[in-house]
């Protein structure tokens, strides 16, 4: 079975989120560690994107959780038609 690429543990800084996007590549999509119901979640399709997403995937989970961490995985390219 294969497994979809993810942090094990949250990320605090844009530095870990671009050696995730190095070694896997995008898509990626950013979630709220300790989140919930889609809030603190961001897909990034490029390099371009990923300092916007990170920071507000970080300022809403904030808000919503009281805590701004992060974990990052891979989008299955086929999972980006649904």
């Amino acid at each position: 079975m294969q497994t979809i690429p993810s942090t094990l543990h949250p990320v605090t800084s844009l530095n870990e989120a671009l050696q995730f996007t190095q070694q896997y590549g995008y898509p990626i999509m950013i979630k709220a560690a300790m989140g919930g119901g889609g809030r603190g979640m961001r897909i990034v399709h490029e390099a371009s994107e990923l300092q916007e997403a990170f920071d507000r995937a970080r300022s809403e989970a904030m808000q919503s959780f009281g805590d701004d961490r992060d974990l990052l995985g891979k989008v299955p390219r086929e999972s980006q038609t649904h």
